[in-house]
């Protein structure tokens, strides 16, 4: 008798809007299917604003695979 393959802990972090645009979050999923790109290296183009350039985004952009791009083109 084989055992059940081992289920990693899921944490959920509880974040409580207490007014308008207080907890923000998006899924790129659809974007990925969509664009069948789903398996190529993905790049976020985002603002050079502190929460997109903070290090915990960048930590977890990395733990993800993703590459940071902060880059604008040229006269914005």
């Amino acid at each position: 008798m084989t055992s059940a393959p081992e289920r990693k802990a899921i944490i959920t972090l509880i974040q409580q809007a207490n007014g308008p645009c207080k907890v923000w979050c998006w899924d790129i999923t659809y974007c990925l299917l969509r664009e069948q790109c789903l398996h190529q290296p993905l790049v976020l183009h985002a603002d050079n604003g502190a929460p997109m350039k903070a290090q915990t985004m960048k930590a977890k952009l990395e733990e993800l695979g993703v590459l940071p791009s902060y880059s604008r083109p040229p006269g914005q």
